[in-house]
């Protein structure tokens, strides 16, 4: 369902983070693609236990779905490998992370940040960087 609960709970955690996405963006926030470039922020600028968080849950409790579907339904071989790829990456990250994924905690108590934490994603603007792995 699109501006449904899960995006209501993941645009209150990035609000609670202090994250904030481009305001120009058409996309909702819970955009496949959208939580993928924003855990590769979270890695890239080491804020390990909000990737876990944005992991366990935003996206790991309906990307299996999500992407079972989209391979499934994929009118070309590439994107076929494409949805296959992100389907591995994601079980590799699932299999390493340090909080369960399926359970939320009633109250988000955020740690305190190293950095300040602002994600903006420019689609005219190509990522150059290779992301480390967080967990």
């Amino acid at each position: 369902m699109l501006f449904g609960d899960s995006t209501l709970a993941l645009r209150e955690w990035m609000r609670t983070n202090g994250i904030a996405l481009d305001a120009e963006r058409n996309e909702p926030e819970d955009h496949f693609g959208t939580l993928l470039l924003l855990a590769a922020w979270l890695c890239e600028t080491e804020q390990d236990a909000l990737f876990a968080q944005l992991l366990a849950w935003h996206l790991l409790p309906w990307s299996g779905r999500f992407l079972s579907v989209f391979v499934d339904h994929a009118a070309h071989p590439f994107y076929q490998a494409l949805g296959q790829l992100a389907q591995a990456t994601l079980a590799q990250w699932q299999e390493n992370l340090p909080i369960a994924w399926r359970k939320k905690p009633s109250i988000v108590n955020p740690s305190p940040r190293r950095y300040p934490a602002r994600f903006y994603f420019v689609a005219s603007q190509p990522i150059t960087r290779t992301y480390r792995f967080c967990i």
